[in-house]
């Protein structure tokens, strides 16, 4: 997984993907992401949550109402679960090149 600058490549805000909203419990639930994405956001809301990628044993947790953007490779699937509760919704938004 690689964060980077967003301002070196300005064109990720204006190209918008697929969105997806999720309702995983305490076990990872998966969305696989369109072939052509390289560019996710990751909004948790009602709880945090923990994601990983491509089934990786690497976690990476998020807050509540706190929104990441990553870059992924292509053909990539992502994998969401909720810290805490079984009551929350993740939503991910794709971005193109």
């Amino acid at each position: 997984m690689i964060i980077d600058d967003v301002r070196t490549h300005p064109g990720y805000y204006n190209t918008p993907g697929n969105a997806y909203a999720i309702d995983p419990g305490q076990t990872y639930t998966s969305q696989v992401l369109s072939s052509h994405c390289r560019r996710i956001s990751i909004h948790p809301s009602g709880h945090d949550c923990f994601f990983k990628l491509n089934g990786s044993s690497a976690e990476h947790f998020i807050k509540t109402d706190e929104r990441e953007y990553i870059t992924v490779p292509e053909g990539s699937t992502i994998q969401v679960k909720l810290v805490s509760s079984n009551s929350g919704t993740v939503y991910i938004s794709e971005y193109e090149w």
